[in-house]
């Protein structure tokens, strides 16, 4: 029985146009792998299965980009047997719970590879599309035992959402273990249900401990008194304390919010970066060569109290100068606020910055 799978993409030129079918395999074998992956990873599964033709169309709308609609996109995947499911779907009756996201970006593959970090699955993640400027991200991919943390974070939700008993054995696997491992690899989950806040307890770990610098990026800033306390202290003690934010913003009001900190945090020596080609948003730690974190958890009253996060801790595994090295990269692309130059904004800004930071939290 012949079977025909369809996916239409967003372009610019072309509307219902077929762009690739693999039949003539009518596109170059470079535009398969780069502008359209999914052909390539298609083209794979037709090796064993002869029936299978793949078609590819192109569709636009006014922004120039295929918006999706929920229900088709849902048909689309259950289609070829992915399983969708809705995490805390919106409820008119009013409750506490209305608030919560789940905010982690999970994959996990086979049990023997996990990543996460700050990357979604929209074209804006990997600059198909600019909303706000480059868009600048940052994630992780790990190896061995440790993926395990992530499966039982997906199962866990999983069986939340469906209302069903999972068998978690049956997804766990025996895995050889790196007789070359050094240093240590640590994924955390965190939620509104945890009140001991993993997360943030480990962001204030990794600064205390400092000695000789801590780096962070993060898109939002909006933090506990007991986290700018911690970076403050450590920027009094001699700690080289850098921050990179956005200097294009995707929230205004939040962006306001996170500007109001800049004033304490650089009488105390912090050193605060804005990134000038568009929107940074990696949520990352790097601290004197030995520690680094990346994650899905922003430096803000949302990622610590109302979303389900996640990171990922490491410790003299070697991948921190990875991360280490990616933020300077970054620097060369940032503005250094000056504290002269900053005290020195209008008024305005001033009182609009107050008055955003009094509501900080409920953004």
């Amino acid at each position: 029985m012949k079977k025909t799978i369809i996916c239409s993409i967003s372009m610019k030129e072309n509307i219902d146009q077929v762009v690739y079918s693999s039949k003539d395999k009518s596109l170059p074998v470079s535009e398969r792998k780069v502008r359209y992956p999914i052909c390539a990873f298609l083209e794979k599964t037709m090796e064993s299965d002869d029936e299978l033709e793949v078609i590819i169309l192109v569709k636009k709308d006014k922004k120039d980009y295929y918006k999706r609609n929920i229900a088709f996109f849902k048909e689309e995947l259950e289609a070829v047997g992915i399983e969708l499911y809705k995490f805390n779907p919106f409820s008119p009756i009013l409750s506490g719970y209305i608030n919560y996201r789940d905010h982690r970006k999970i994959v996990v593959i086979d049990g023997k590879y996990g990543y996460t970090g700050g990357v979604n699955i929209a074209d804006e993640y990997v600059n198909l599309v600019s909303k706000f400027g480059h868009w600048k991200d940052v994630g992780i991919k790990i190896e061995g035992e440790a993926v395990w943390s992530f499966a039982i974070m997906f199962l866990r939700n999983l069986e939340t959402i469906t209302n069903k008993n999972i068998e978690y054995n049956w997804y766990k696997r025996k895995l050889k273990s790196e007789k070359n491992n050094q240093g240590y690899v640590l994924p955390l989950a965190d939620g509104p249900d945890n009140r001991k806040l993993p997360i943030e307890n480990t962001y204030i770990q990794t600064i205390n401990y400092a000695k000789d610098y801590v780096y962070m990026t993060t898109p939002y800033f909006i933090i506990s008194e007991q986290l700018l306390t911690a970076i403050l202290n450590s920027a009094r003690a001699g700690v080289d304390v850098r921050l990179i934010v956005p200097h294009i913003p995707d929230k205004k009001l939040v962006y306001l919010a996170t500007r109001s900190y800049y004033e304490v945090l650089l009488e105390a020596g912090v050193k605060v970066y804005e990134y000038k080609p568009g929107f940074i948003h990696s949520k990352t730690f790097v601290a004197d060569d030995n520690t680094s974190i990346v994650g899905t958890a922003n430096l803000d009253f949302r990622s610590m109290h109302l979303n389900f996060e996640d990171i990922v801790w490491t410790y003299n595994t070697g991948e921190e100068e990875k991360v280490k090295q990616d933020f300077q990269r970054m620097l060369t692309n940032c503005k250094e606020i000056d504290l002269d130059t900053w005290k020195q904004r209008s008024k305005l800004i001033k009182i609009s910055e107050a008055v955003v930071a009094a509501f900080a939290p409920m953004l």
